[in-house]
């Protein structure tokens, strides 16, 4: 049986995409107590599909978890193949 994994999209159908700063440990839960599931490289594109607090919840290697918000590059959206930097004046259709 083959592995898969989920990418949500934002309701305009563009992907929220971050990159982590440093190594990150994927733990199954949003506390620093919680197990580690795998550790994720330094400088990879990560899909944050929930945040809660200063944690971004995002598969991994087929894995599901926690990693901290602190270590992931500010986000940006993919449109149309393009990644483009989110600011709080951002609108979809200048894209």
């Amino acid at each position: 049986m083959g592995a898969s994994a989920v990418v949500l999209a934002t309701p305009s159908g563009a992907l929220t995409a971050g990159t982590t700063i440093t190594g990150l440990n994927l733990r199954s839960s949003y506390t620093v107590n919680s197990t580690i599931l795998a550790v994720v490289p330094a400088g990879t594109v990560v899909y944050p599909y929930l945040t809660y607090n200063v944690w971004h919840k995002i598969y991994y290697l087929v894995k599901l978890g926690w990693v901290s918000a602190k270590y992931v590059s500010t986000p940006t959206t993919v449109v149309g193949g393009r990644e483009v930097e989110i600011t709080e004046d951002y609108e979809p259709s200048r894209v």
